[in-house]
């Protein structure tokens, strides 16, 4: 079942040392999804792919995309967006300068 793997458990973990009540006790735990997009079609499979899977269990996720690496697609960077999900730039244009 999604997510399966991986579950980061980093926060349940520090809680336990620091002996705090688990605010998220009974309920849904949080979870971060970020995407780092590196090409046209990794864009076009996380809208028609990844972001149907989050958001039918009410997740949004950021994604990462390198606006000098390729020739982004405004359209589907807006629908990402006008369905709620974050953009970040991932870097310049990957010569990792």
């Amino acid at each position: 079942e999604f997510p399966g793997w991986p579950l980061d458990l980093s926060a349940d973990f520090l809680a336990d040392l620091a002996g705090e009540p688990n605010p998220w006790a009974g309920g849904p735990a949080p979870v971060v999804l970020s995407h780092d997009l590196d090409s046209p079609e990794g864009l076009r499979n996380l809208v028609e792919r990844f972001l149907p899977l989050e958001e039918a269990r009410g997740a949004r996720s950021t994604s990462f995309v390198v606006p000098c690496g390729w020739r982004l697609d405004h359209g589907l960077l807006g629908e990402a967006h006008a369905r709620g999900h974050e953009l970040g730039v991932h870097g310049y244009d990957h010569t990792h300068r």
